[in-house]
């Protein structure tokens, strides 16, 4: 336990040095130094021990890496159980990191990285789902800073007078009980804290992977029976795009791509239905748009939400690229269609830019 102990300061520690580190080099203007040297060095990995050190060799790259930002939320008061920034924290962000990356369309970025003509630093933002406060609160601030910006769309609230997702009545049922306990499986979790209620969300997002995604409604149904929503299927603070905010927001450097109708785990249901969430989605954004719709991001993002059959049916259908959660950064030998991501962070404005940075730095070499 101890020994546990003095490990999880000495990374504690570590971390804080690397951002004294990363502050002092953002102060004296040498924060842009590190971004060349990770584009333009080739970035090596030494085992020593159960460390790994990292050394940059003055090797002048064939293609520059290019990071990916997601985000889902830009709200007031952020939801503890969905996440997100507070505008002034996103605004000041993204006037720091303008400063030190080349922030461009996803789609741009992906062209000229194919066509060899990246430029160093190139970053694009990112947003999934489709909340609407993508437009209330990041839209005036992406559009006041002339930033480019993609938002992943799912059409199911859309299509159907804004019916929740099934991911924000799970999040919310959980967010909103005043029910002690509840049962998942076999098993029963205390709901007195907010740890324990996040502990069991995630246990219960893990019990529903091991059900086909149509007996998903029935499982959540039960969830909020038994959570104290019986007959109350409103999702407050979880509402979506309406299609006259989207078509203001695609007229003015926000990108829209797809991200299914009902954002289902792309590999929990028969290929055929998923294939469906794709094409239907995609149509309706065409459809109302009037834009061709390439642009995609799985969702939830992982690795075992997607697989290569998954891929080759977005090849097939005309997509550009897949999007994932996977942590890390592309270049342009990456699979178009399982390109990395970074999260967009909460922390205080200077510090966002600087783990970038770090992170630029640290994962080119993968």
């Amino acid at each position: 336990m101890a020994s546990n102990k003095n490990k999880s300061m000495g990374r504690e520690f570590k971390h804080l040095v690397l951002l004294w580190t990363f502050q002092c080099l953002e102060k004296f203007g040498l924060l842009s130094f590190l971004l060349f040297i990770a584009d333009y060095c080739e970035v090596k990995r030494l085992d020593c021990g159960d460390e790994k050190v990292i050394f940059p060799y003055i090797r002048k790259r064939k293609d520059f890496h290019f990071l990916i930002l997601v985000g889902h939320r830009v709200n007031d008061s952020p939801d503890p159980f969905i996440g997100g920034i507070h505008p002034s924290v996103f605004k000041r962000q993204l006037e720091t990191l303008s400063k030190s990356f080349q922030i461009l369309p996803l789609k741009e970025v992906l062209l000229r990285a194919q066509q060899s003509d990246l430029p160093p630093n190139a970053l694009a933002i990112t947003f999934d789902d489709g909340y609407r406060d993508n437009y209330e609160h990041a839209y005036p601030i992406l559009r006041a800073l002339g930033v480019p910006a993609t938002i992943f769309l799912s059409t199911g609230p859309l299509e159907s007078e804004q019916e929740p997702l099934w991911h924000d009545l799970v999040f919310d049922a959980f967010r909103r009980t005043e029910a002690p306990t509840v049962a998942i499986g076999d098993t029963t979790y205390s709901l007195k804290t907010l740890q324990e209620r996040r502990q069991a969300l995630w246990v219960f997002r893990q019990f529903l992977r091991g059900f086909e995604f149509c007996d998903w409604k029935g499982l959540i149904a039960r969830l909020r029976v038994d959570l104290g929503f019986a007959k109350d299927w409103s999702c407050p603070g979880f509402e979506k795009l309406e299609w006259w905010h989207i078509k203001e927001m695609a007229q003015q450097q926000i990108s829209i791509g797809v991200h299914t109708v009902s954002h289902p785990l792309l590999t929990c249901l028969p290929i055929g239905e998923a294939i469906q969430e794709i094409k239907i989605s995609k149509a309706a954004i065409e459809k109302n748009l009037g834009l061709a719709a390439d642009l995609f991001a799985y969702p939830n993002g992982n690795r075992k939400d997607f697989n290569e059959t998954i891929k080759e049916v977005l090849r097939d259908e005309g997509f550009l690229c897949g999007v994932t959660t996977i942590h890390g950064t592309n270049c342009v030998h990456t699979d178009r269609f399982e390109l990395r991501r970074l999260g967009l962070s909460s922390d205080h404005h200077n510090i966002a830019p600087l783990r970038l940075g770090w992170n630029k730095f640290r994962l080119s070499g993968s």
